[in-house]
């Protein structure tokens, strides 16, 4: 197996209409906008995105950023932050997580600002992060866990060709207590 730090891995990529690319020192301002515009959202699966449960704040996204930033270098997360070509705008995060280099598998894990959910974007992201995943990386395969009450999430899964290979009752628990049921989504290369 080749170590993964000799992986050449683009720090960003170029879509249609976004440019995803690798958070940096400074782009905590960019992070922190699209996270307070859709705070009310993202809080509401909290098992997906604990982070979001933290007061938003510049600190915090900054070091969100710089945390990602190095995760990425060290390929222990390929996170990377959706700007919108034409605005600036960053509309979400998008990338590869639990990564299992030896069998080459990784998890999918996306989110997009409220305010721009039904536009594609998501899935624009999620397929270039596909192709790089099988192109780059030469991935097996590619999963992803989502809380089973998340009904757009599911239906992207099922646009992009991943089947359900199951349901998971009770696999989290939410801050308030509620035990969680979640689906297992994957596709093979």
């Amino acid at each position: 197996m080749t170590n993964p730090l000799l992986f050449n891995i683009p720090t960003s990529l170029h879509t249609e209409r976004l440019t995803l690319r690798c958070p940096q020192a400074g782009d905590g301002p960019l992070h922190l906008d699209a996270v307070q515009t859709s705070l009310a959202e993202l809080r509401s699966l909290p098992t997906s995105f604990p982070w979001s449960l933290a007061e938003p704040s510049l600190d915090n996204s900054e070091l969100y950023c710089r945390e990602h930033h190095a995760k990425f270098i060290r390929r222990e997360r390929l996170l990377m932050l959706m700007i919108e070509r034409d605005s600036g705008l960053c509309v979400g995060c998008c990338g590869l997580q639990n990564m299992d280099w030896e069998h080459p598998q990784f998890e999918l894990g996306i989110w997009c600002r409220s305010s721009h959910h039904g536009k594609g974007l998501a899935r624009e992201a999620l397929q270039a992060a596909i192709q790089l995943a099988t192109s780059t990386l030469h991935a097996r395969r590619l999963h992803g866990l989502i809380e089973a009450n998340n009904l757009s999430s599911r239906k992207l899964m099922d646009r992009l060709g991943f089947q359900l290979e199951g349901m998971h009752p009770e696999f989290a628990k939410a801050p308030d207590g509620t035990l969680v049921d979640y689906c297992s989504y994957a596709k093979r290369y």
